[in-house]
């Protein structure tokens, strides 16, 4: 059996019964619909997956087992995910090198350069920002994606264990795990000199294994299985955990992401993960 859960945006809560019943016509011995969120959330059982079958468009619709539906572990990228921003880009702006900066982001978001490589390359030509800038960009720049209190509030509430595993900065990972209440965050750690300028990235780096090697870790020390984890995220960097996780969403994804991972989010925002996982 499984389980097709569709969302729409919550701005336009567009999710009817006509919606619904178009979706159930093209899916295979369709046991039940279950409305989880009126206008915006539903799931649909059903016992055979047509390949072909794309759902309406402005809806997301997410695909998976509906014996493992639920899951206990769920791992979050940090920027461009969980947040609107790239930090290594906001930093440029501040020192005056954003287009410089950000073509080595986009290159390394869709994977046409290696992460160790793109984030050596912007740090260095950002040696020397004051720390005390750096950090203010917190309280200035930092927006949330939509939905994502939402989603980890309802997380919170279920039980499900939060990471977030970002190639980021813990300057700025700290600051999201405070405020939104992940259980957990890993990520780079920037290095400063005594006068307080940027001189650099401490050793090792968190790349894409290492997001993928600390939620098999985090899933160890659980007691849990690989199909017990959910994991999200837009780049290149996050496609081995994506891969590996029982269910792997794209959030608002660069090209090469979105087509190697089927279920994806575009169009709603991240409370789908919620919904997807069995969370109200």
């Amino acid at each position: 059996m499984y389980v097709a859960t569709i969302v729409a945006s919550a701005k336009k809560r567009n999710l009817n019964a006509e919606t619904l019943n178009e979706v159930r016509a093209n899916l295979a011995d369709v046991s039940r619909v279950a409305v989880i969120r009126e206008g915006i959330a539903a799931d649909i059982y059903f016992e055979q997956i047509d390949l072909g079958y794309k759902p309406p468009q402005g809806f997301d619709f997410i695909i998976q087992k509906a014996a493992a539906r639920k899951k206990k572990l769920l791992v979050c990228d940090m920027e461009s995910t969980i947040i609107q921003n790239e930090f290594l880009d906001e930093i440029a702006e501040l020192g005056g090198f954003k287009t410089e900066v950000a073509k080595i982001t986009e290159k390394a978001m869709n994977g046409e350069i290696g992460f160790r490589e793109a984030i050596e390359a912007r740090v260095k030509i950002l040696k020397g920002m004051p720390e005390s800038e750096i950090r203010a960009l917190i309280e200035t720049r930092l927006t949330y994606n939509p939905g994502a209190k939402e989603l980890l509030a309802a997380c919170k509430k279920a039980g499900v264990y939060t990471m977030l595993v970002s190639g980021g900065f813990t300057i700025f990972t700290d600051a999201v795990t405070r405020e939104l209440g992940f259980d957990e965050s890993h990520a780079n750690r920037l290095e400063f000199d005594r006068e307080g300028f940027l001189t650099g990235v401490a050793p090792p780096l968190l790349g894409k294994e290492a997001k993928l090697e600390i939620m098999a870790a985090q899933a160890k020390k659980m007691a849990i299985s690989l199909d017990d984890c959910a994991a999200t995220g837009d780049g290149a960097n996050d496609l081995p955990m994506l891969h590996a996780a029982g269910l792997g969403i794209a959030y608002m994804a660069k090209p090469k992401v979105k087509a190697e991972i089927k279920n994806q989010i575009n169009n709603s925002d991240l409370m789908a993960i919620g919904y997807a996982i069995g969370l109200k």
